[in-house]
């Protein structure tokens, strides 16, 4: 993937196309390293915001309130917030913070366990690989 992306992004530019082409390997660990600070960066910044502002798109947010107060210093110092958020924030290991079940208070886990505890029906023959 970080291959691809280095080749997207500077394997057609003037003046490093021929370094590109002897150097591909250190332009995708240049790129998968950019990516994995910016990544650091950005989950600090959600821990800033809190459960509530991480799981909010940037539109959601109403102006003047002290959410938006804090994502105006956040966007101050790392101006690639507003892009980033808005594409991160529903990604699950980008944006843990605002994964949430649809329905509060549901133990999704409980009924997963249960359905592989249940025994098969005793009108099914037994699998040969259970013998």
């Amino acid at each position: 993937m970080y291959g691809t992306l280095a080749k997207a992004l500077f394997g057609e530019m003037l003046g490093q196309m021929e370094f590109y082409v002897s150097e591909s390997k250190r332009f995708a660990v240049s790129v998968e390293t950019r990516l994995w600070r910016l990544k650091s960066k950005y989950l600090k910044h959600l821990k800033e915001l809190g459960s509530t502002g991480a799981g909010l798109s940037p539109e959601d947010v109403t102006p003047g309130s002290e959410l938006a107060n804090l994502v105006d210093r956040i966007c101050s110092t790392w101006p690639w917030w507003k892009e980033l958020h808005s594409f991160w924030c529903e990604l699950p290991s980008y944006n843990p913070i605002s994964v949430t079940t649809s329905t509060p208070g549901l133990d999704h886990a409980t009924k997963a366990s249960a359905l592989f505890d249940e025994s098969p029906p005793l009108d099914r023959e037994p699998s040969p690989t259970s013998q």
